[in-house]
């Protein structure tokens, strides 16, 4: 793209705003953020987890209460009320309708009601507190750097703290996990992996070069983790990035894939390659005819569904309801075997078992959501703002690679059950602030930059005036992050 002129009011060209206005500014934490970004790291690394001295303190309810604590009590740290109104919110307010009806009528109310206070209320209050927290574009950054530290602490384990076992069928994964599952870290690592991709593109040299690490450290991560459902998450974010993202070089886009792919292939372990090809021959593994096995646990899923289209079995009953109301249980003799309370092992089937059908359409709208609505906005976004103020650009980027972290997500969340885990929740969050804060920005007069915030219109006294939006009431910033610009107005325009 060629240079861009901005067209201000009365005809006249100016500059594109670079130099200083291109450059990523310094974060901003204060307590409610540094609880937030403290949440993200623990959500995806689960490094409290791995050492008994962090356990012992559970950062992640500590946190949690400190971030509520501090949204009360400074609520300027915030951003305005419209956050309340926006998709993902009402989404996951239905979620928790959905959950608390599946507690009351679902096949065990203590079990779910428990897995809920333990576990699944503060994935909520995460949820609601980045909605709330996320004010402008450096938010959304801040989070996204959290999110990939995150992601560097899970590389470092599965790589140097995780043990690797030979499993039965001759493949050497990692096991013996005491943070996620092996197919778990794969979830979370699609995400990161899109996430590095978008802070190539958008950080300075030293952050590129910490998260094309991290990147190349993924994909050696994923090739340990021997999970057929990452290596397919993997090659459809990989194809996504390839086919969809035009505003990057095509060399470029190879090159990131080369790396990754490079890492992947180092860390092979024995028996990797068989494995992934075993994807070909679906009816000749296990888990297509096992009583355990995944096909027919999502038959029983939807057969759960089915008997309880309301409510649902129960938030994390899943495993109850295949040791007590399954057909397998039902010819189950105690006397000669035991039985296994298998997990869903598919993040859909899972939220429509132990949620019903309610809550099955708004786990769905919210992981295709966030998909669809940042590919949408693309087409919104006007071209200037790939070569505009760092807000602009950011904006612009994110708005390309937050849909490749959510088809991450969505494609390794089939084979796992990650429907109360935090990823899809930040990805909601995330999308609601990213529309917030493109929809503050095309509020501006098009083609007008912005004045540099704390600066006065001329022939006014006293502080300037600033637009509202999802932006905060506190620090103001130049650009167009989540209504915190300034009103544009022109040089001819009377004071008033």
């Amino acid at each position: 793209m060629g240079t861009t002129l901005i067209r201000e009011r009365g005809g006249r060209s100016a500059p594109p705003l670079t130099g200083a206005a291109a450059v990523p500014p310094p974060f901003e934490l204060d307590v409610l953020r540094f609880c937030l970004c403290a949440l993200v790291i623990l959500g995806v690394s689960r490094i409290h987890q791995r050492y008994a001295f962090l356990a012992v303190l559970r950062p992640g309810m500590l946190l949690a209460a400190i971030g509520l604590a501090a949204a009360f009590f400074s609520p300027r740290a915030l951003a305005d009320k419209s956050w309340m109104r926006s998709w993902p919110a009402k989404v996951v307010a239905g979620l928790t309708v959905a959950t608390l009806g599946s507690i009351a009528f679902g096949i065990s109310q203590g079990g779910a009601f428990y897995y809920f206070l333990e576990y699944y209320s503060k994935v909520l209050i995460v949820a609601f507190l980045m909605m709330a927290a996320i004010r402008h574009a450096r938010d959304l950054r801040l989070f996204v750097w959290a999110y990939v530290i995150g992601t560097a602490i899970l590389v470092w384990m599965a790589l140097f703290v995780f043990e690797m076992r030979m499993e039965n069928n001759g493949v050497t994964r990692l096991g013996n996990l005491d943070t996620w599952d092996a197919n778990d870290i794969c979830v979370l690592m699609m995400i990161g992996l899109a996430f590095c991709l978008l802070l190539i593109r958008t950080s300075r040299p030293t952050g590129k070069v910490v998260a094309t690490i991290v990147l190349i450290g993924i994909g050696a991560a994923i090739a340990r983790s021997g999970s057929r459902g990452g290596f397919l998450g993997f090659a459809c974010v990989a194809l996504m990035y390839l086919f969809s993202l035009k505003g990057t070089s095509v060399a470029r886009r190879l090159a990131m894939v080369a790396g990754i792919l490079i890492g992947l292939t180092i860390a092979a372990p024995q028996g990797y390659w068989k494995q992934m090809n075993t994807l070909t021959s679906a009816e000749q593994d296990y888990n297509w005819d096992a009583e355990s096995g995944r096909r027919k646990l999502a038959i029983n899923g939807m057969q759960y569904m089915m008997r309880y289209p309301i409510f649902g079995i129960g938030i994390d009953q899943f495993g109850r309801a295949e040791g007590s109301i399954s057909e397998r249980a039902r010819r189950w003799d105690p006397s000669k075997e035991g039985i296994k309370e298998s997990t869903a092992h598919n993040s859909y089937v899972q939220a429509a078992s132990e949620l019903g059908i309610p809550g099955l359409v708004l786990f769905t709208t919210l992981v295709f959501g966030s998909i669809i609505i940042p590919w949408r906005l693309r087409r919104r976004i006007p071209p200037g703002w790939e070569k505009g103020t760092w807000e602009q650009q950011f904006l612009f980027q994110m708005a390309l690679y937050l849909p490749l972290a959510s088809l991450g997500f969505a494609v390794t969340a089939f084979f796992v059950s990650f429907a109360y885990q935090d990823p899809v929740y930040m990805l909601g969050a995330m999308t609601g602030a990213l529309v917030a804060s493109v929809n503050a920005g095309l509020r501006l007069a098009p083609g007008v930059p912005a004045p540099i915030a704390g600066t006065v219109r001329p022939g006014r006294r006293g502080p300037p005036r600033f637009r509202g939006g999802m932006g905060s009431r506190g620090t103001r910033y130049p650009g167009v992050g989540g209504g915190d610009a300034l009103r544009p107005t022109s040089p001819e325009s009377p004071p008033k």
